[in-house]
């Protein structure tokens, strides 16, 4: 840090006056494992907020599996949301380069096609149940004046996915 001396003239008049400068640099600065935040955040949190995975939980059992399909089930919806593809792709690719696994405590030798392939089985024929439970939960949030705007959005973009 150190201070610099500056000068602004502004109608007519010169103001001088002392800044207090941060150095920085960047040469060793590094970025180790860059991974994608936002979408998938954005999209948990409305999974949360909307409470899918207490409605996966009530009507999937749990299963055999080190991974519940709750969290099987998220991961294949924000996948649709942030970035559409392939299961293998999602598996192989995709889940690696998100902050899914610092949000669901999810390894990624833990998400694999099969996984993710049996997760929508599970899933699929419970399909009209969870629209049912994400409208009544934005029922809920209408009711308690929250707002539908980007929740509306979301919610519309999350039941096309499902």
């Amino acid at each position: 840090m150190y201070l610099r001396h500056s000068t602004i003239r502004k109608d007519g008049k010169s103001h001088v006056y002392w800044r207090l400068v941060r150095s920085v640099r960047l040469d060793r600065v590094r970025l180790e494992r860059g991974l994608r935040f936002g979408d998938v955040w954005q999209g948990w949190t409305l999974w949360r907020a909307l409470q899918v995975d207490e409605g996966f939980a009530q009507l999937i059992p749990p299963g055999r599996g080190e991974v519940s399909w709750p969290v099987m089930a998220a991961v294949l919806v924000l996948a649709r949301l942030s970035e559409p593809s392939s299961e293998l792709h999602v598996a192989e690719h995709w889940y690696r380069k998100t902050a899914l696994e610092d949000l669901l405590g999810l390894s990624p030798d833990k998400v694999n096609e099969d996984r993710l392939h049996r997760a929508l089985d599970q899933i699929l024929p419970h399909k009209g149940a969870v629209e049912q439970h994400i409208r009544a939960r934005l029922g809920e949030h209408r009711a308690n004046g929250r707002g539908t705007g980007p929740l509306h959005d979301g919610l519309a973009r999350l039941i096309r996915v499902l």
